[in-house]
């Protein structure tokens, strides 16, 4: 083999890493449309974070329980910042109490 085939074989190689990378390391995507509309894609992204940018789309406080915790993975196109958090807390199996302008999301009771 010779010295400018190994070269172009670890080249392929490095770029093979790099993708895999780059695939494993996929945010979640959160686009914000007109009136508190959002459009979401994550791939097993931390949850906490996720309610975080819902709460700054919302323009509500989200108090997020140290207990809860998780990876979401879904797709969600043109729906009410509040319908996509209610989603997202029945999926993950929390809790959600709304008071005022504060919404405070725990694990259920009995978990």
């Amino acid at each position: 083999m010779t010295y400018f085939m190994r070269l172009s074989l670890k080249r392929s190689a490095l770029a093979c890493i790099f993708l895999l990378l780059a695939v494993s390391a996929h945010a979640c995507v959160v686009d914000e449309g007109p009136g508190g509309v959002v459009s979401l894609d994550c791939q097993g992204d931390e949850v906490v974070p996720l309610y975080k940018r819902l709460a700054e789309v919302g323009g509500v406080n989200i108090v997020v329980h140290p207990s809860v915790s998780g990876r979401v993975t879904l797709k969600i196109d043109a729906i009410a910042w509040d319908r996509a958090l209610e989603s997202i807390v029945e999926l993950m199996g929390h809790h959600m109490r709304d008071y005022d302008n504060t919404v405070f999301i725990t694990l259920w009771p009995d978990q």
